[in-house]
């Protein structure tokens, strides 16, 4: 009767064992997994420029204008992002013109975010500076991209290149759709200043 016991015990023991090691195991693919996706969204903003992005981004920042976005068009796969560079200068000789970086989703029905509420966009002085970018879908119906944009710290009279990524890896967003995007830029004084648009478009493979 004893050796029965101890028999059982052993086998109860070890089957516990085994379940402990199962749930383990599937807590720490299920943990691996949820951090992979939080570095690929963060990534998507801040992670390493790939040649073609450097090249991209180099030509936005040799560009003369005072304001400029690259590239025009770009193709991505999805469940995937891509990401575009505009260039704003800075004309006024005093104040600084402050934007935070954020993260946010559009879609056809919200399709516009004012990097005033989205971020935030402060000035050290009398200077008003406006950043837009308005989402539309070409091709396709109900995509909804995240859009991520790095911040920037732009001191008077000079310039800096933001970081636009949108992550297309939503299941509303399908092969064969078509997104444009367009960013507006005004900056303005006491009434006078000048204002800039540019569109770009991406396309899923």
């Amino acid at each position: 009767m004893v050796n029965f016991k101890r028999k059982g015990a052993v086998e109860m023991s070890l089957s516990l064992i085994i379940m402990l090691v199962i749930g383990l195991t599937v807590l720490g693919l299920v943990i691996a997994f949820v951090t992979n996706m939080m570095q690929d969204a963060e990534g998507a903003v801040e992670g390493e420029l790939s040649q073609a992005e450097e090249r991209a981004m180099q030509s936005v920042e040799d560009d003369s204008s005072p304001f400029a976005t690259g590239p025009s068009s770009a193709t991505v796969n999805p469940n995937d992002y891509e990401r575009f560079f505009v260039k704003l200068r800075n004309p006024h000789p005093d104040d600084t013109i402050t934007i935070s970086g954020f993260q946010d989703d559009v879609s056809e029905t919200d399709n516009e975010l004012d990097f005033d509420t989205a971020g935030d966009i402060s000035t050290d002085g009398g200077l008003n500076a406006d950043v837009d970018l308005t989402y539309q879908q070409v091709v396709g119906d109900g995509c909804t991209p995240e859009i991520g944009v790095t911040g920037a710290s732009i001191a008077p009279g000079d310039e800096e290149v933001l970081t636009i990524s949108v992550d297309v890896s939503d299941a509303s967003c399908q092969s064969g759709e078509s997104l444009g995007f367009t960013v507006s830029y005004e900056v303005e004084e006491a009434g006078e200043g000048d204002s800039f648009s540019e569109t770009f478009n991406l396309n899923i493979d």
